[in-house]
């Protein structure tokens, strides 16, 4: 069952796979390209690492939890099963692509392979606490814009608790360090 359930992923999300690396490559490219690279590109470097994330919550999307409404719908999927195959495929479709363009990267840079092997299986491992914590989280919402909404919601109260001033003489200050780690968690 595991192995169907990283079947369908793939064939419902190869081309969000094939667009975000694509648009990481094309960063690489750009830092190469330009000495300075401007603000510009860095933006365009910051969304496509999302790329990788929104692509992790996507995944956990394909087979949401049915629920009273649609009780008709309950496949006898084991949750055991459900959550390796998710995993799975962002080992596989996620990590992987990524794994390469680092791999890439380093290279590029002058980098031995050998060198540029274990740098990039570094930065993966980085990447894996962002693309578990999007798994968690996009399980918590049904919808990506539920989940749009409540990532804003706390930017927005870290933003408030960081912007008041008084905030940090009032003995609360334990607030700002509890949003600021709730996010980061």
């Amino acid at each position: 069952m595991i192995w169907h359930i990283i079947k369908k992923d793939c064939k419902l999300l190869w081309p969000v796979v094939a667009g975000v690396t694509a648009m990481q490559f094309f960063t690489l490219l750009l830092f190469h390209l330009y000495e300075n690279p401007s603000n510009q590109i860095n933006v365009i470097k910051a969304l496509a690492s999302l790329g990788w994330l929104q692509l992790a919550v996507m995944a956990v999307h394909q087979d949401p939890i049915p629920g009273v409404r649609q009780d008709w719908l309950v496949r006898p999927i084991r949750r055991p099963d459900l959550l390796l195959a998710k995993l799975s495929f962002l080992v596989l479709m996620i990590h992987g692509p990524y794994f390469l363009v680092s791999v890439a990267d380093f290279m590029t840079h002058g980098i031995t392979l050998r060198e540029s092997l274990g740098l990039a299986a570094g930065k993966c491992i980085l990447l894996g606490a962002g693309t578990l914590s999007c798994l968690a989280v996009g399980s918590l919402f049904g919808t990506l814009q539920g989940m749009t909404l409540g990532s804003v919601g706390v930017l927005v109260s870290m933003i408030f608790l960081t912007v008041r001033g008084e905030l940090a003489y009032s003995g609360l200050q334990w607030l700002k360090t509890a949003a600021v780690s709730g996010l980061v968690l």
